[in-house]
């Protein structure tokens, strides 16, 4: 159990499993046959705003409110990468289908594309004129989507 607010919930791939952020600064993994926590993912220095799981099983990301993104190994929830480039909270995150690249939208107002494995930061989009709450990638990956607080979804 969560010691705060449950911020955000992603499936595993399989669905045998559901991954929840939290206010207690904690990432979590659920066995949904059993009820049970079985993996913490430890990291982040505030709340977990968002979390996502990778299509092919083997990763979890997160923002927070830190300003971070975490790139974790699902199986182990060993930190894998630490991404650093937003200048404000963290307030979503997806995976692209291909598992190789992970997209998070900011207080900040932007967008980042990011390389899973180098971290390093492909893209910046700008645009909104207020915080970005949501952000998602198209299932062929060549769009991204992003919605904001200045009420305007945006197709990249």
């Amino acid at each position: 159990m969560h010691d705060h607010a449950i911020l955000s919930l992603a499936y595993t791939a399989d669905g045998k499993h559901l991954i929840s952020g939290s206010a207690d600064t904690q990432i979590r993994k659920w066995d949904l046959s059993t009820g049970q926590s079985v993996l913490k993912f430890i990291g982040h220095r505030d709340w977990v705003w968002s979390v996502a799981t990778s299509p092919d099983g083997k990763s979890v990301v997160s923002g927070g409110r830190d300003n971070l993104i975490m790139h974790w190994n699902a199986l182990n929830g060993q930190c894998l990468k630490v991404f650093k480039g937003h200048e404000k909270e963290v307030l979503s995150v997806c995976f692209a289908k291909d598992s190789r690249v992970i997209i998070s939208g900011s207080s900040d107002k932007t967008i980042k594309i990011w390389e899973c494995l180098s971290g390093t930061c492909l893209n910046t989009l700008k645009g909104h004129d207020n915080l970005v709450n949501a952000v998602q990638i198209s299932p062929d990956g060549k769009k991204i989507a992003s919605g904001g607080n200045d009420k305007t979804l945006k197709i990249w």
